[in-house]
């Protein structure tokens, strides 16, 4: 590091650049992307670099020394020099990148690799006059961490080996110009592996994305990277911050209240800072920005030329901030009320999720000392040690579903405004299509059904606006059925029948009359969408990124990118969902059912998945994420005819119980990674058993659909019946806690 390296502003432009545009801005500091394109010539060439270096501009060239781009010199040459011989291609040549450019990884410890590529592509970057480089991509080698030991030491492996290149680099260039700058993005990434100081020594900055902000949305899981960003930045690292916060519109509304907090933020940690367009391309310079952080001349006092204001990758309005999505959360999901049987009557009982979690007072506690236990004991007590013994009191959402056919009278709205005005938050699991996309000839029956979805979003909006408080709402759970993965109609319908008319007819609902002494909660409705985690699970068959699929199935994980990226815009949040039983139906022999070993499913490493998926979703979409219901059905299933027909004497309903409590123990221990990962919630998909879940619809768990519960009862599985009185808290065999303690009496314990 050489001297104080601190310029006051800088832009990040990497395609379509204009350099009379950039000759003319406002920036102290411009890093740009520049290499010659099929022979011509730089962009950058040493005229324009010296006229730009007269304005007193710092020029920094991008170069990332882990990937072999396909467009710069150097794989070109390498394919010439190596193909056309008929020899074998470079040994620093890796296996290729999935990022839709033709680009591969390269082994950067390799010597060849610093030798015929690092070196003469510095060599041209100083010989055009640049004064420093910008390098990138040391986050996808160092960053991730799936919570396998041996994921551990590869990436500390990597991190090691990178830091020594870094060594290399820097000293080979300022053996050259000792004024010659080094700023490493992703550098925050390397601290804990680097034990000599090296970063502190040799770099002159670190770049980080997203700190403060996911595009348009706070970013409330970077405090880990915040932290090492001020030990850097205490060494005398300067601390460059590119968030894609700038929504295309005028300086006023939100888009005025990000940037004032982007910049309180960098100012509060001394930082330096620049809000680039939320469309990530980086292709243009961000007037706002030119501003606010660079002191340019506002001449029409609107910040922002007109040709953008009807830019096409604006995001929805509405999109705001949310303080709920900055913390980890457990919640419960259900039906807003459950049936219990009565001990003298052929109508159940009925008792709200609301009252199981906040308590009942001595009235409402009348009608539960009639629920029928079979013993003739009361179980009123039971409800209590739910809430006060067990946990249940602890949870911050509550979790409801809204299907195809769903009626306004299945929910007491009042008992939910109670939930509301009680501080939670509630969550509606919109499945409308749900079960129909694993149907044959799923995108006709879409189709078919899209008015009548259209319709049933219009009075789930009215509904809604009947409510005042946070509101999530999850518009298709388990969006990414196999059967329209490909499908790009679908995102459309989605969000022309779905968010966007849900968003217009709760709108139209004025607040309802409250008593003088109680002020109205404001509504805000937040929208997210549910993935299915899907691929395999098997701990004994390997995966390029996670070691084994058991901790995630990259390829699987991928798949459904094209069918969510242009919702992305749209939503608040992004979910996903975790269900898994020892037998279901052969997903691809519907037909059929199957058994599998808790091995097939990795069920030992289920906790780790859990994590890797959050991470994923998080790093590639920028948004919170919500595990929105996880379920493991406790059930197993022994064909004693060897008919292939799953009968009701052939389930044991708690066979898998002891490996069911084991994953949830795993879960509970790891709240806190989670939260670090970006989740911001999870909730068990129901409290009790449901004895006739899903009964004459598709039933992919078939009689595991009754086990899927924490805790079971005498009720008579595959019966639509109400819900027995005698209750069987499942836990493993000999264990002190019942799964229910596990989870929900956890919420303070962490890794």
């Amino acid at each position: 590091m050489n001297g104080r390296f601190r310029p006051q502003s800088f832009v990040v432009w990497r395609e379509n650049i204009d350099m009379r545009e950039l000759l003319e801005s406002s920036f102290e500091m411009a890093v740009v992307d520049d290499d010659f394109k099929d022979g011509a010539e730089y962009l950058f060439t040493k005229d324009w670099i010296d006229r730009l270096k007269k304005r007193g501009k710092i020029l920094l060239c991008i170069f990332n020394p882990l990937k072999a781009d396909r467009k710069r010199f150097y794989r070109r040459d390498a394919r010439s020099r190596y193909d056309n011989s008929g020899r074998a291609l470079p040994d620093w040549l890796g296996e290729a990148v999935e990022d839709g450019e033709g680009a591969h990884a390269v082994d950067f410890w390799k010597r060849s690799w610093l030798d015929e590529v690092v070196k003469p592509y510095l060599n041209k970057i100083i010989e055009r006059g640049f004064d420093g480089i910008y390098l990138e991509g040391i986050n996808l080698a160092a960053s991730y961490d799936d919570g396998d030991s041996d994921a551990q030491i590869r990436v500390a492996q990597q991190a090691k080996a990178f830091l020594k290149l870094l060594e290399e680099i820097a000293a080979y260039l300022h053996a050259i110009d000792p004024e010659f700058r080094i700023v490493v993005e992703g550098a925050a990434d390397l601290l804990p592996y680097d034990t000599q100081g090296i970063l502190s020594s040799v770099i002159d900055g670190v770049a980080t994305q997203s700190l403060f902000f996911n595009g348009t949305r706070p970013n409330y899981s970077s405090r880990q990277r915040l932290k090492r960003l001020r030990i850097l930045r205490a060494k005398g690292v300067s601390v460059f911050v590119i968030d894609y916060l700038d929504s295309h519109r005028r300086y006023e509304g939100e888009n005025k209240a990000r940037f004032k907090r982007f910049r309180n933020r960098l100012r509060q940690e001394r930082f330096i800072g620049y809000g680039a367009y939320s469309d990530r391309k980086l292709d243009r310079i961000s007037a706002i920005s030119e501003v606010i952080f660079a002191g340019a001349d506002d001449k029409d006092r609107d910040y922002i030329p007109d040709h953008l204001d009807d830019h096409p990758n604006q995001p929805a309005m509405g999109r705001r901030e949310n303080s709920f999505f900055e913390s980890f959360h457990l919640g419960i999901g259900g039906r807003p009320a459950l049936p219990f049987r009565a001990e003298y009557s052929a109508n159940p009982i009925w008792i709200s999720m609301t009252d199981i979690v906040f308590g009942m007072n001595w009235t409402q506690k009348q009608p539960l000392y009639a629920i029928d236990d079979g013993e003739g004991d009361p179980v009123v007590e039971e409800f209590d040690r739910l809430r006060e013994e067990m946990g249940i009191g602890h949870v911050k959402f509550l979790t409801i579903w809204v299907t195809r056919g769903w009626q306004e009278q299945w929910y007491d709205l009042q008992s939910l405004q109670k939930a509301l005005d009680g501080g939670l938050v509630l969550v509606v699991n919109y499945a409308f299509f749900m079960d129909e996309l694993a149907k044959p000839a799923a995108r006709e029956r879409v189709r078919k059904l899209a008015g009548e979805y259209e319709r049933s979003s219009r009075r789930l909006g009215l509904m809604l606006g009947k409510l005042q408080g946070d509101i999530l709402i999850v518009m298709e759970p388990e969006f990414n059925k196999r059967n329209i993965l490909k499908w790009q109609q679908f995102p459309e319908l989605i969000r022309r029948n779905g968010i966007q008319v849900v968003r217009e007819h709760a709108a139209k609902v004025k607040p309802g009359r409250v008593f003088f002494f109680r002020k109205p909660k404001k509504r805000r409705i937040f929208f997210g969408i549910a993935v299915t985690d899907t691929g395999s699970r098997d701990t004994q068959s390997k995966d390029r990124m996670f070691g084994r699929k058991s901790l995630g199935d990259s390829r699987n994980w991928r798949s459904f990118h094209t069918l969510l990226k242009p919702l992305v815009d749209d939503l608040d949040f992004i979910a996903f969902q975790e269900m898994v039983g020892s037998f279901s139906r052969d997903p691809y022999r519907l037909e059929r059912v199957r058994r599998y070993t808790a091995e097939e499913l990795g069920m030992v490493d289920i906790d780790r998945r859990i994590e890797n998926f959050t991470a994923w979703l998080h790093r590639r979409y920028h948004q919170p994420v919500l595990l929105s219901y996880i379920a493991l059905a406790t059930g197993t299933w022994d064909d004693k005819d060897k008919d292939r027909t799953v009968d009701a004497e052939e389930v044991d309903p708690l066979g898998w119980v002891d490996i069911v409590a084991d994953a949830y123990e795993k879960i509970s221990r790891r709240y806190r990674s989670y939260e670090s990962a970006g989740l911001f919630g999870l909730a068990p998909m129901m409290l009790f058993d449901n004895p006739s879940h899903d009964i004459g619809k598709f039933q992919y768990f078939d009689r595991n659909e009754y086990t899927l519960g924490l805790i079971a009862t005498d009720a008579v599985p595959g019966v639509n019946s109400p819900l027995g009185g005698h209750w069987i808290y499942k836990k493993r065999k000999g264990a002190k806690r019942n799964i229910v303690e596990t989870i929900f009496d956890s919420v303070d314990t962490g890794e």
